[in-house]
């Protein structure tokens, strides 16, 4: 499954599946800053969705969670995670390759929201869609809700060249 066929799921009125795997640590805040009432808070009600918490910094949970059924019957998986110390396990190859045989095996769409504008891990490499931070990623699925197909691909795939780009994005949308 590529994005182009979630957004027509939406377009024929169905709710597209969306697991949202992120951290168990209670200082992480990636899950408030990505159901953000502004943006995906407000198209939420389009997706079915299933929360899965996971210790993220943890290479063996992370790769037990692709196994997970959440996971593996989502049309979306949803990788949310915030900046800092810890981000090195979504470069471990064992974590990536098991990331890109869930979306080989399942068609699951895999869109990666983790760290800061600087980061960017491997498990990049395998996603539909990377975004620097959560908040951004929720930006992308109200936009593609929202606006019709051929805008978000133009919106997206500029925003993609630069991070300097999307923090443009994000500040017009907050204006």
């Amino acid at each position: 499954m590529k994005i182009k066929d979630i957004k027509n799921k939406l377009e024929k009125g169905k709710k597209p599946t969306m697991a949202i795997l992120y951290p168990a640590s209670p200082n992480q805040k990636a899950l408030k800053d990505f159901k953000n009432p502004r943006f995906f808070g407000s198209v939420k009600d389009c997706f079915n969705i299933k929360l899965v918490k996971c210790p993220i910094a943890n290479k063996e949970c992370l790769i037990e969670a692709t196994h997970y059924r959440n996971v593996r019957n989502a049309d979306i998986l949803v990788i949310i995670r915030g900046g800092g110390e810890g981000l090195e396990v979504f470069n471990d190859k064992e974590v990536v390759r098991a990331f890109a045989r869930l979306r080989q095996e399942c068609g699951t769409v895999i869109c990666v929201g983790i760290g800061h504008s600087a980061d960017r891990p491997a498990i990049y490499d395998i996603a539909s869609l990377g975004a620097t931070t959560p908040t951004e990623l929720s930006v992308f699925f109200k936009d593609l809700v929202s606006k019709d197909w051929e805008e978000v691909r133009e919106i997206w795939s500029k925003c993609a060249q630069t991070p300097e780009n999307i923090k443009r994005k994000i500040r017009k949308l907050l204006a």
